[in-house]
């Protein structure tokens, strides 16, 4: 079967989705196509600062949550 696009254009909630686990199966898949040239992965800039921040504000949400809890 071919493909119908070749240009893949992924968002934040992708990521959420998939829990910033950039070692996901289906990650690692996309990432396998990029570089053996089938696919044309992209990221805008703003995504790629809106990931970072999420991430940030999970790593600080768990922070507050464990920190009462270290002695």
């Amino acid at each position: 079967m071919d493909l119908v696009c070749r240009n893949l254009f992924i968002d934040t909630q992708y990521f959420i989705n998939k829990s910033f686990d950039f070692d996901n199966k289906e990650l690692f898949s996309l990432s396998l196509l990029a570089r053996q040239g089938f696919i044309n992965v992209y990221i805008a800039d703003v995504t790629d600062r809106e990931i970072q921040k999420k991430i940030q504000d999970t790593i600080d949400t768990a922070y507050d949550k464990i920190s009462p809890l270290i002695i």
